[in-house]
């Protein structure tokens, strides 16, 4: 029952705009130029994957080619490196690169030690950052700061999705709404929904209702180009 209630609830927002406008390319080719001066490796050789999660989200960057081991020693280096700035409330380096008004860098710099945790982690042909916060406030900023990064950097970025493999989570480019997809989708939606029943006060509640919508309209990328809703098994 509560999945078809989530599901008419994406029917309903699907006339609504989609949550991450595309930036013209001059204001692309400016951020790459400025990038060059931040990140040590190369934009056109690597892509940057930000996937939004109940908790915050996971900003992963892998590099094209796989044998490109120097890439790929800079992709981690830079992602550690930011981590540890990151944690102390530096984010001069977004800053620089996409400007003093990024949407949702304002919050992340005002927050306070320890109210965001940032995890490091190798992957295959590169490194990802997991963000993870109990503040509502917090996780709103950083899926405004991830939307304002997978526009700032077009062609190199790519929005990612949150898929179960043999029980293990882990972060893979969207390529469409499989039936995995809208049910992890579906989860963090039902997740984001307890955690507005148990807010202590009007205001938290008040956050979590935005961050909740926002995913919901997030989803609608996974709705079918044609036809209804994906199927569900019946129990």
């Amino acid at each position: 029952m509560t999945k078809y209630f989530l599901n008419a609830a994406l029917v309903v927002l699907l006339a609504s705009p989609l949550a991450v406008p595309a930036a013209d390319a001059q204001r692309q080719a400016e951020v790459a130029k400025l990038g060059a001066d931040v990140m040590p490796f190369s934009l056109k050789a690597t892509t940057h994957i930000f996937t939004k999660t109940a908790e915050g989200g996971i900003q992963r960057v892998v590099v094209k080619s796989t044998i490109d081991t120097k890439q790929v020693r800079l992709v981690r280096e830079h992602l550690h490196a930011i981590q540890t700035q990151f944690l102390r409330g530096d984010f001069s380096g977004p800053s620089r690169i996409h400007g003093n008004e990024m949407p949702g860098l304002a919050d992340l710099k005002s927050a306070k030690a320890g109210q965001i945790a940032i995890e490091f982690k190798d992957v295959g042909g590169g490194a990802e950052l997991t963000y993870r916060t109990a503040d509502a406030r917090l996780v709103a900023a950083l899926h405004e700061w991830f939307d304002a990064q997978l526009s700032d950097h077009g062609a190199d970025a790519m929005a990612g999705h949150m898929q179960h493999s043999h029980g293990v989570m882990s972060t893979d480019a969207a390529v469409g709404g499989g039936p995995s997809k809208v049910d992890e989708h579906m989860k963090m939606m039902n997740d984001m929904h307890q955690r507005m029943q148990a807010a202590d006060t009007p205001e938290e509640r008040a956050a979590l209702m935005k961050v909740h919508m926002k995913i919901m309209q997030d989803g609608m990328g996974m709705m079918p180009a044609r036809g209804g809703m994906p199927m569900q098994d019946h129990e």
